[in-house]
């Protein structure tokens, strides 16, 4: 059973974690009483874990939607072209003759 832990103990641990040398090593093996650290780090993974699985889908979207419009840009500039060498030489009126 985990012991309850005054509010004045948690103040000296955090005391004490804000004294230590900024160096991981030391902060990774503190064991604070009364703090589950394996199930704090697991919801802290799943904080982190949110957002990324949400900015990766984000981004293929993103992707398909570049996609979709570079095809239909490429479809776009293929049909200007093929108008251009229909017109090109030819007498206007014969060009909208042959198209209407």
């Amino acid at each position: 059973m985990a012991s309850q832990t005054t509010a004045e103990e948690t103040c000296i641990w955090i005391r004490r974690l804000i004294s230590l040398p900024i160096s991981r090593g030391c902060r990774r093996n503190l064991i604070f009483p009364g703090i589950d650290s394996t199930s704090f780090a697991e919801s802290r993974r799943k904080d982190l874990e949110a957002p990324t699985g949400t900015n990766r889908l984000a981004y293929e979207a993103i992707q398909a939607l570049v996609k979709k419009q570079t095809e239909l840009l490429n479809a776009n500039v293929m049909a200007i072209q093929e108008a251009a060498q229909h017109i090109h030489g030819a007498d206007p009126t014969e060009v909208l003759v042959k198209q209407g």
